[in-house]
C-alpha cells in the first residue's frame, strides 16, 4: 500500500513539474509578445521617420503557434512589424519557411510612403526541380484609416511570377539580378509610379 502511494506521489510530482514547465513557456511567450507587439527575437529594424516620426519597421522571429510542441518551439517564420514610440504596434506581414527559413537581405524606406524588403530562401532538395536561392521583393505602401490607425498595402514587385531564382532550375543555370538595394531602387526609379512608390 505504501509503495503504491509513493508511486502515485512520484507520478503526480512529475506531472505537476511538466505542467509548470509548459505554463512557464507560454507565460514567457505571451509576455514578450505583449511587450513588443511581435515575437521576442529581433532580427533587424529600419527607422521609418520619413513615413511617420518615431516609427520603425521591425523584423523578428515569429512566435511558435499554440499547436507546436516544446521540441518544435522555434517557428523559423519571420514577422514584419510596425512599431512606434506612441505605442502603436501592428504586424504587417509574415514570411514563412519555404524549403528553408526566410532571410532578410535588405530593407529600406522609399520616399515618404513605402517600405521595400528583399527576402531570400535557400532551397536544396533532390525531390525539387530547383536547387539554390529563391527571392521575393515585397513593397508595402503606408496609409492610415479614418481613425488614424496604420495599414499597409502589399505589392509583389517581381510581377506575375512573384519570385526570382538563382541556382539550377530544371537542369539549367538561372540568375537573379535584383539582389541589392541599389538595383531595386534603380528599378523603382523606372516603374515605381505603378505601385505608388516613385
Amino acid at each position: 500500500m505504501q509503495q503504491k502511494l509513493e508511486c502515485k506521489t512520484k507520478y503526480f510530482s512529475r506531472l505537476v513539474t511538466k505542467s509548470l514547465v509548459i505554463i512557464k513557456f507560454f507565460c514567457i511567450s505571451s509576455f514578450s509578445f505583449s511587450q513588443t507587439g511581435f515575437a521576442s527575437q529581433k532580427i533587424e529594424d529600419v527607422h521609418a521617420d520619413s513615413i511617420k516620426n518615431g516609427c520603425s519597421v521591425i523584423f523578428q522571429e515569429a512566435a511558435p503557434s499554440m499547436s507546436e510542441s516544446l521540441s518544435e518551439a522555434v517557428s523559423g517564420n519571420v514577422d514584419v512589424g510596425w512599431s512606434c514610440e506612441d505605442g502603436t504596434a501592428v504586424i504587417i506581414d509574415t514570411y514563412e519557411k519555404e524549403g528553408g527559413a526566410p532571410e532578410i537581405l535588405s530593407s529600406f524606406i522609399r520616399g515618404d510612403k513605402c517600405i521595400a524588403v528583399l527576402v531570400r530562401w535557400s532551397i536544396y532538395s533532390r525531390a525539387s526541380s530547383f536547387n539554390g536561392n529563391m527571392y521575393r521583393i515585397l513593397i508595402y505602401r503606408y496609409g492610415e484609416n479614418i481613425s488614424g490607425d496604420p495599414f499597409f498595402v502589399r505589392r509583389e514587385f517581381l510581377g506575375k511570377n512573384k519570385v526570382g531564382w538563382d541556382g539550377v532550375k530544371n537542369g539549367r543555370r538561372v540568375r537573379f539580378s535584383l539582389n541589392t538595394e541599389k538595383k531595386i531602387n534603380r528599378e523603382l526609379d523606372s516603374r515605381g509610379k505603378l505601385i505608388g512608390c516613385d
